[in-house]
């Protein structure tokens, strides 16, 4: 199968980094070690990919996937790339998941955000060379990459929000631990420096501004396609904002100093065999305010990276992308105040689940079940919030994915989320909401016969907030 579309993708991220490095020397948020350590760098992005070989061989997981010889690297390096059929999860969060601990090999050796992209990058590359016999994969470049980057800057940076170097006995011993279990490559090498003993404040940058919340719900999925009555559930929920946009402390902001992550795990009967887990959310990689000086109303303009991992079970979305956006702040009287964002962008990959999607039509591979199309396509999102002390807290969220199929039946996926939230205080920090969420999904395939389906759920839940 030709890969142009997949080459293109891959060329188009590459000149964003570049173009986005040149906007981002700037002093900023987080804490960096001055000192570069390319050799170090590289020798853990090998290691790390040796570790998982050897590891999967020992434990027989993917055996036959680890028993790589000088035939099958010459294989791989002569064979090109291909989209490979492995199932959602692996693709979408599992390669994110690996590239982050490649970029923080280099992120806490003394690298930057771009800095650490060709690290990212040749973590994935030697991999899939390397690693395994299956041919390299295209889809997992891109995936690995640049979902290491969105997943690997955030856990970099909580890690820091958490080390508190300050801090002594227990509670110091705490701090490193939960610090090593958020970045485990960054906590490797603050073990191996000796800085988990440093005692004073090392850690010499402005603190950013965050908020979050942490809630637990009761579902209630009250429309969908073949579901004969409701079905209720649970779901553990928790966001963080990190940053302020118009922080007059930081002028320029550099790549994450602004970021939104929001994840959920679903609880069910089935939910050890049968994992509903979600991740998504976008930071800057360029952020300027254009506020007119002394006025209440704020407004700035940035390009922010976007990844999505939805996987609900009846819902499979996925994505890497970058978006231009605009975020507004506005002050209504003494009572409200009105918060705004705008994205708005090409995704360089997605995927979303298909019921037409028949494995051997694609793959020489009888074994895979892959049930879900891949390519790029294009984004918005929108997120506004009304808030107030007295009133509580109106949400409204919508985001559309337009998927162009290039892996998968012919044809074009066109999907929409809303949800609307309505927060009331009951004692700060504890509030209680309901959230009612629509899954608009309209698909046209060329062979096959459109399919629309639409799925409603409602969420009761108690929120404590910090």
């Amino acid at each position: 199968m030709k890969l142009s579309i997949l080459k293109k993708s891959i060329i188009c991220f590459t000149l964003i980094l570049s173009l986005t490095n040149v906007w981002s020397q700037n002093k900023l948020y987080v804490y960096q070690d001055t000192i570069k350590k390319p050799l170090i760098s590289t020798i853990e992005v090998l290691g790390l990919n040796v570790g998982v070989n050897r590891f999967n061989l020992l434990t027989k997981t993917d055996k036959e996937l680890s028993e790589v010889t000088l035939a099958s690297w010459k294989s791989n390096l002569t064979y090109g790339l291909e989209w490979d059929w492995d199932n959602f999860g692996v693709n979408f969060i599992g390669h994110p998941y690996q590239g982050a601990h490649y970029y923080n090999s280099a992120r806490t050796n003394g690298f930057g955000f771009f800095e650490s992209a060709p690290f990212t990058f040749m973590g994935s590359l030697t991999w899939e060379m390397f690693g395994e016999t299956h041919p390299p994969s295209g889809n997992d470049l891109i995936n690995t990459t640049m979902g290491g980057m969105f997943l690997g800057e955030i856990m970099y940076r909580v890690s820091h929000l958490v080390i508190d170097e300050n801090s002594f006995g227990f509670e110091r011993g705490l701090r490193e631990f939960i610090g090593f279990v958020i970045n485990p490559m960054n906590g490797f090498n603050r073990l191996v420096s000796g800085k988990m003993k440093y005692q004073g404040n090392h850690f010499e940058y402005v603190r950013p501004k965050y908020d979050g919340d942490f809630s637990i719900a009761t579902v209630y999925l009250t429309r969908g396609v073949n579901i004969p009555h409701v079905k209720t559930s649970y779901i553990i929920d928790g966001a963080l904002n990190y940053g302020e946009p118009f922080d007059e402390r930081i002028s320029n902001k550099k790549p994450y100093d602004l970021f939104s992550v929001e994840g959920w795990l679903r609880l069910s009967k089935d939910t050890l065999s049968n994992r509903h887990f979600s991740i998504y959310g976008h930071g800057n990689l360029f952020f300027k305010d254009i506020s007119k000086q002394e006025s209440f109303n704020k407004h700035g303009i940035g390009l922010f990276q976007t990844y999505d991992f939805f996987n609900g079970g009846l819902i499979e979305i996925g994505d890497m992308g970058v978006s231009a956006g605009l975020i507004s702040h506005f002050k209504i009287g003494k009572e409200f105040k009105l918060k705004s964002i705008i994205l708005a962008g090409p995704i360089i990959l997605g995927g979303s689940n298909s019921e037409v999607v028949d494995p051997r039509k694609y793959s020489d591979d009888l074994s895979n079940n892959r049930d879900y199309i891949m390519g790029p396509g294009l984004q918005s999102k929108i997120e506004i919030e009304l808030a107030s002390n007295k009133f509580g807290d109106i949400k409204f969220k919508h985001h559309f994915w337009n998927i162009f199929i290039a892996s998968g039946p012919a044809g074009v996926e066109h999907l929409q989320g809303y949800s609307f939230d309505y927060e009331l205080p009951v004692f700060k920090p504890f509030y209680l909401g309901s959230r009612y969420l629509i899954y608009n999904r309209n698909a046209n395939y060329n062979d096959y016969d459109d399919i629309n389906k639409r799925i409603d759920e409602l969420r009761i839940y108690a929120n404590y907030r910090f």
